[in-house]
């Protein structure tokens, strides 16, 4: 197995495009941040579903991304891991209390191991069988309601 050596406008292009996707996420952030009087929403499981969530929708985003840019499959693979793994990096520094900063090499290296790692298998499972569409685009192959029962 040969790996694909990005060019430097590739990587550029990568890197300008987790930068747009870290700066929607700020945005949202901003946007969907707590007045000081709703201590409940300040809670850090609620903070943990918003980047849980950027995660995976920047993860879907990154897939799409790469797709046209590199032949192989495992290089794309890398190349999103790495470039989740750099969102993670920005994401996690928001919900992460102090306390646990010292464990976040093994959380990161568990969540990026398992968990992006098997996401993206089965998201890129998911468009290579065309059960998923690309971003924005309606899935024909979900279960319809029959019309004619009710």
């Amino acid at each position: 197995m040969s790996l694909h050596m990005l060019t430097q406008e590739q990587v550029n292009a990568v890197e300008d495009y987790v930068n747009a996707l870290a700066e929607e996420y700020v945005a949202v952030a901003k946007e969907k941040a707590p007045r000081w009087w709703e201590f409940w929403k300040r809670i850090p499981s609620t903070r943990f579903h918003q980047v849980t969530q950027f995660i995976l929708k920047s993860l879907d985003g990154l897939i799409n991304f790469v797709e046209p840019m590199i032949p192989a499959g495992e290089d794309k693979k890398a190349v999103v891991l790495a470039a989740t793994a750099k969102l993670f990096d920005f994401a996690v520094r928001e919900i992460m209390p102090i306390w646990l900063r010292p464990f976040l090499p093994a959380i990161k290296a568990f969540i990026m191991n398992f968990v992006v790692s098997n996401a993206i298998d089965f998201l890129v499972g998911k468009y290579n069988q065309g059960a998923m569409g690309e971003i924005g685009e309606e899935n024909d192959n979900t279960p319809q309601e029959d019309s004619q029962n009710g």
